[in-house]
């Protein structure tokens, strides 16, 4: 297996975890930053693959060229490289990608629901911008999981779902 597919797949599951707390919230006695981590994980393996696919012997060169390319053309991929950065060094030591800083926001709670077993908190990470609105960071994921699945089968790194 080439190891890209390795840090591909790392992705997706970190972003299956993202998705099942945005979807189903998280049990109440679960502290929220434990899944925040797991949010966290998700930006750092998704930004990651771009240095997997471009160190590893089985890609094409001319692949290993564009992979920054298409990073620079996605605007939802810019945003993961900023929030990724942003908590690499805690702060941006260069330019930001997307044009601005990208720091992660702070939850905010939807309420509690009840559930059979216990309750359950319904929260919501943001993307704070200053010059733009706010972004919701699971909107963020779902966009970058998508494009890189499109690179990845334009490039014949992966097949067609």
């Amino acid at each position: 297996m080439s190891k890209y597919l390795e840090q591909y797949e790392r992705m997706q599951r970190a972003y299956k975890k993202y998705e099942d707390l945005a979807q189903n919230g998280r049990q109440e006695d679960v502290a929220s930053v434990d899944y925040e981590d797991n949010i966290y994980a998700f930006f750092m393996h998704c930004y990651h693959l771009k240095d997997w696919i471009k160190n590893d012997v089985g890609v094409s060169r001319d692949i290993k060229k564009q992979v920054e390319t298409f990073i620079k053309g996605d605007d939802y991929l810019r945003i993961c490289a900023d929030v990724c950065n942003s908590m690499k060094h805690l702060t941006l030591d260069r330019p930001p990608r997307a044009g601005e800083a990208q720091p992660f926001g702070r939850r905010k709670a939807y309420g509690l629901f009840a559930s059979p077993t216990q309750p359950i908190a319904r929260e919501q990470w943001m993307i704070i911008r200053k010059a733009n609105s706010p972004i919701d960071a699971f909107e963020v994921a779902c966009k970058c999981v998508e494009a890189w699945g499109q690179f990845l089968v334009s490039k014949h790194l992966i097949k067609a779902p």
